[in-house]
């Protein structure tokens, strides 16, 4: 099977052209939005070219979400079976307490599909970075909504009706200072 290959360029060209149909179509169908909708659908078929340069990055990043939630699952398990106790060895049959043994921490997935047990100090200082930049990510955005939430009035009045992009802004930049 021939596979078309699409560029970078061609990509940001399809997302620019995508969003200019979008807006033409929109202005079309004078804002009615199931018009537009079967407008574009119908110009995204019959353009093959902008198609696979859609569908080639959503398809690539569908892959990647599935792997990395594959990866995260397998970790959860490995570290929810390391944390029960090995069963009493007298009362039970050694074929009984194999799960226990093949899940251990050797076992955790790293970045890259290896297991730690197979990790030299490179791929553990890897995964390490990983971690930690997620954790100070998160510790940021933790700020920013809890930023957010203190600007509200009540527990019933929308952000939007709060706050501007021009206040949100602000507030992450302050989050990120924090």
């Amino acid at each position: 099977m021939t596979r078309l290959a699409v560029s970078q360029t061609d990509r940001q060209l399809a997302v620019r052209s995508l969003h200019e149909l979008a807006k033409e179509a929109l202005d079309r169908a004078g804002g009615d939005l199931r018009t537009a909708t079967d407008s574009l659908n119908a110009a995204l078929r019959d353009d093959e070219h902008l198609r696979l340069a859609l569908i080639e990055p959503a398809l690539e990043e569908m892959a990647a979400a599935r792997a990395y939630k594959l990866v995260r699952a397998n970790r959860t398990d490995i570290l929810e079976a390391s944390r029960k106790p090995l069963p009493n060895r007298a009362k039970v049959s050694p074929f009984a307490i194999v799960p226990s043994i093949r899940a251990t921490l050797l076992d955790f997935p790293i970045a890259g599909g290896m297991k730690l047990r197979d990790a030299c100090l490179e791929d553990v200082q890897k995964q390490s970075s990983i971690y930690l930049t997620q954790g100070t990510e998160m510790m940021r955005r933790g700020r920013w909504m809890a930023m957010i939430a203190a600007a509200l009035p009540d527990a019933d009045t929308p952000v939007g009706d709060v706050l501007a992009a021009e206040d949100l802004d602000r507030l992450e930049k302050d989050a990120a200072d924090a």
